[in-house]
């Protein structure tokens, strides 16, 4: 997880009734939400800040969604999105897949709808964090270490400077 505390969610929508609805909704479910009304706002943001989950509109006046998840996935290439849209675009819905996001929900929606999808793609990051610590886990412990001990033992005494070579 990447901040301590509340996980910290990212929700981009311009529209003011959707934001405000999801950020009530989070903060109950047990998140912090930041919430930003444009793509350039969001991509600022996760510039300045660290969040857990990206909650992202498809359908944005300045920014697309799929063009805002691209910045943002350039700098940041592990945080999960969830894309909400009011239109049935597939195209964008595609183009957001592409770009790494983890769901599709369509407008108008149940707000458990989303807490239950940030919920996922929160779980999606914890399982990525703990296959990596499982796989540098078994590295560590399965690479047996190699003593040249034994080797060393094996080469017999001698006032030579020169090792001896077998042939």
């Amino acid at each position: 997880m990447r901040s301590i505390g509340r996980p910290r969610v990212l929700v981009c929508d311009d529209e003011e009734a959707v934001r405000m609805v999801c950020q009530r909704a989070l903060l109950s479910a047990g998140y912090e939400p930041h919430v930003v009304a444009s793509g350039a706002e969001a991509v600022a943001a996760a510039r300045r800040e660290s969040f857990d989950v990206l909650l992202l509109d498809v359908r944005m006046p300045d920014m697309d969604g799929p063009e805002t998840l691209a910045a943002i996935r350039a700098e940041d290439a592990d945080l999960p999105c969830v894309v909400i849209s009011g239109y049935s675009a597939f195209d964008d819905a595609i183009r957001c897949l592409r770009h790494g996001a983890v769901d599709f929900i369509r407008k108008p929606f149940d707000i458990e709808t989303v807490v239950r999808a940030v919920d996922r793609a929160m779980a999606s990051t914890h399982l990525k964090v703990d296959s990596a610590l499982l796989a540098a886990t078994q590295i560590a412990t399965s690479s047996p270490s190699v003593s040249l001990a034994p080797t060393a033992a094996n080469i017999p005494a001698s006032n030579s400077s020169k090792l001896p070579i077998p042939l």
